[in-house]
């Protein structure tokens, strides 16, 4: 099993937008994930599920809306893939959207696009990503309990190497003297 930090992100998102947007708004998530067989994206771009869409769509009022793209920590859209064209092409159509990496960016980026936020957002948003760093911590502990629960390799037999010599009476008398009987 894969550690999926930016799924724990997202889930904080979620929960950060519901307590911190202070309009009414709906929220989605628009995650593909990794796929579970050779043809998988295929029949999703049949059904119009495009590589590189947003993770997360922010819809308030006034036909306003903020799109955001979610990352690892440290990591960034790769200049020329999919979610590089499909965030300039957004922005370019006048539709919000950025990188985030944490609670606390996706929340800046909500106030440099003017997103009403509540006054305690920031402390929402630490709090978020304290709560994403413990879920990711408990996901690799299992991850670790689980490859330890593995069964190690087939171990090689090594046998004991023979006697060079019989024991001698002196110590076979030594030996079997030691013991008394019951």
């Amino acid at each position: 099993m894969r550690i999926q930090r930016e799924h724990a992100l997202q889930r904080q998102i979620l929960r950060f937008v519901g307590e911190a947007v202070r309009v009414p708004h709906m929220f989605a998530c628009h995650d593909r994930g990794r796929a579970r067989s050779e043809y998988e994206h295929i029949h999703e771009a049949e059904r119009g599920i495009r590589a590189g869409w947003p993770d997360t769509e922010l819809c308030l009022n006034d036909g306003i809306t903020f799109r955001c793209e979610l990352k690892d920590v440290g990591k960034h859209v790769v200049a020329g893939s999919a979610q590089d064209y499909v965030l300039g092409k957004l922005n370019m159509l006048g539709h919000r959207s950025t990188v985030a990496d944490s609670v606390k960016a996706y929340g800046e980026a909500c106030e440099r696009f003017g997103v009403p936020l509540r006054g305690n957002w920031r402390t929402l948003a630490q709090l978020a990503d304290e709560r994403v760093a413990a879920d990711i911590r408990e996901q690799e502990v299992k991850e670790a309990a689980k490859q330890a629960a593995e069964p190690p390799p087939a171990e090689v037999v090594v046998l004991r190497p023979k006697p060079r010599r019989r024991p001698s009476p002196a110590q076979i008398k030594r030996v079997f003297g030691a013991m008394k009987p019951l």
